[in-house]
């Protein structure tokens, strides 16, 4: 799995997936490269402050929720290890508003659940600060970490995504993380309300 960290300002970085080829590979973004016990961190020359700690914020993460069976390893490129391939313009995958689907992450119980919450109204006030969500459109799933999550449903939240896409016909969509505040127009788009 390859995900680019990109943005101007602190409150405007992101860490998001991309193609694993070489055509994602920039000189002005930092990158991680998750090969599962190895996670390859990589900061394009022209990468700033923001987005060389928003990947090592994200790839010491990935790290922890690994339990010591991954290391992070920063690299000086990553071309050589990524296959070949350009990346095209972004195709807009169909689907209807009634494919969308959102799920509760919580350790509330004392064990770590994924319960599905709904699948007709999505409206804002199922949002809260105590968990973390995932919002699946059928193109992008969109993980949703409420301020007050515990570190637990924070470092469990990507590896559960990966394992839920594994049980979708979409396994390969790519995942937006989205923290509580610095919400998008595009996620916030997802919502009747």
């Amino acid at each position: 799995m390859l995900w680019i960290s990109t943005g101007k300002t602190k409150n405007k970085t992101e860490v998001r997936e991309r193609p694993c080829i070489k055509g994602s590979l920039n000189d002005e973004d930092s990158f991680i490269l998750d090969k599962g016990a190895e996670i390859l961190l990589f900061h394009g020359a022209k990468a700033n402050l923001h987005e060389k700690n928003q990947s090592n914020q994200y790839s010491h993460e990935l790290e922890s929720s690994r339990k010591g069976k991954a290391r992070v390893v920063v690299v000086d490129e990553l071309a050589s290890l990524v296959p070949d391939g350009e990346m095209k313009p972004k195709q807009i995958a169909s689907y209807s508003k009634a494919d969308d689907k959102i799920y509760k992450l919580s350790d509330a119980s004392g064990k770590m659940e994924l319960t599905l919450v709904d699948t007709v109204d999505l409206t804002k006030s199922i949002l809260t600060s105590d968990d973390i969500f995932y919002i699946d459109n059928g193109a992008e799933l969109f993980i949703w970490c409420g301020k007050n999550a515990s570190v637990d449903e924070r470092r469990e939240s990507l590896m559960t995504a990966t394992k839920y896409l594994n049980t979708t016909n979409h396994p390969f969509a790519p995942i937006e993380i989205v923290k509580q505040g610095k919400e998008s127009v595009e996620f916030w788009a997802l919502f009747t309300d």
